[in-house]
């Protein structure tokens, strides 16, 4: 899909992020502004109420913004929300839900609306929330044993995925249709940041093995890690073997392949809803991944090709 897009419309192949790592790369694409004047270098890093956004700009022009994102560091957290009206932060789906406008999508569980009763109730609600969603669902991990309870990283790590932004989006825009929306009248602008691809590598079921069917063991999904204190692991800096080394570009791999097919679904939806061929579609990215080329793994801390 990522190539048909490439082909019908316009190709930068020669072009930089602004910066190595999501926060003050985002911030840069919303805005336009360099890194010393945002002030965004750090995880504490807030985004200036006086930044005049790309949502800000469109919503005075009379579109209805719209923000999902998968990440941790592109949030409410980082005030990269400020200048749209709805707002789906899916990482923190279940602990940490920033809804605006009362627009929930209609994908949500039904327990989700007892929330608020009690704290008590409210941790129930959310283990029940994290077991259920790691049984029901293929995440990229292993999954746990026939007695075992599942951790809660395996509801985050499916949250996270893009097949639950594409139900979540397409929900919303179902909702807005609902609500009298209609393409020749109406402006919608969606924001949506995916984390997959990104470390750490885990493509859901099949995808797994798709470009390394030979393999065999438990997929290598990051760099080797090390124990620097107790219970406490790094990446490591060595180097990987070639063979697993090929192993963990093959997760890499097939989450780009993961999140292409979804994409693709996700412009077969607009298009049966008309809103495809009259929008502007950008694809784009705030970093790379290294895979050890030049002595380093993952991002944040080269600037290499």
């Amino acid at each position: 899909v990522l190539g048909e897009i490439a082909r019908e419309g316009i190709l930068f192949e020669e072009s930089r992020s602004h910066a190595n790592w999501t926060i003050p790369s985002v911030a840069t694409l919303f805005t336009s502004l360099h890194e010393t004047t945002t002030g965004m270098h750090n995880v504490a890093s807030r985004l200036p109420d006086s930044a005049n956004t790309l949502a800000e700009r469109l919503r005075r022009q009379g579109y209805t913004t719209s923000f999902f994102s998968t990440n941790l560091f592109v949030s409410a957290k980082q005030n990269y929300t400020q200048g749209f009206d709805y707002v789906l932060q899916l990482n923190r789906l279940w602990g940490g839900l920033h809804y605006r406008n009362n627009q929930p999508p209609q994908q949500l569980y039904v327990w989700r609306t007892l929330f608020g009763f009690s704290a008590r109730l409210d941790r129930l609600l959310n283990r029940l929330n994290l077991a259920l969603e790691a049984l029901l669902n293929e995440s990229g991990s292993d999954k746990p044993g026939l007695f075992q309870m599942p951790d809660s990283g395996f509801a985050e790590n499916r949250l996270i995925k893009a097949d639950w932004m594409f139900r979540h989006t397409r929900a919303y825009v179902e909702h807005l249709f609902l609500r009298g929306f209609a393409p020749k009248r109406n402006k919608i602008f969606l924001y949506l940041h995916y984390f997959d691809p990104h470390d750490p590598y885990r493509p859901p079921g099949p995808y797994k093995k798709m470009f390394d069917p030979d393999f065999r063991g438990r997929p290598v999904d990051g760099p080797p890690k090390k124990l620097t204190g107790p219970n406490f692991w790094e990446d490591s800096k060595d180097p990987l073997p070639p063979r697993l080394l090929r192993n963990m570009v093959a997760q890499y791999d097939g989450e780009i392949r993961f999140f292409d097919d979804w994409l693709g679904r996700l412009i077969r939806y607009l298009k049966s809803r008309d809103l495809y061929d009259n929008s502007l579609f950008i694809v784009t990215s705030d970093h790379g991944e290294a895979f050890f080329d030049h002595g380093q793994y993952k991002h944040g801390s080269t600037v290499n090709e």
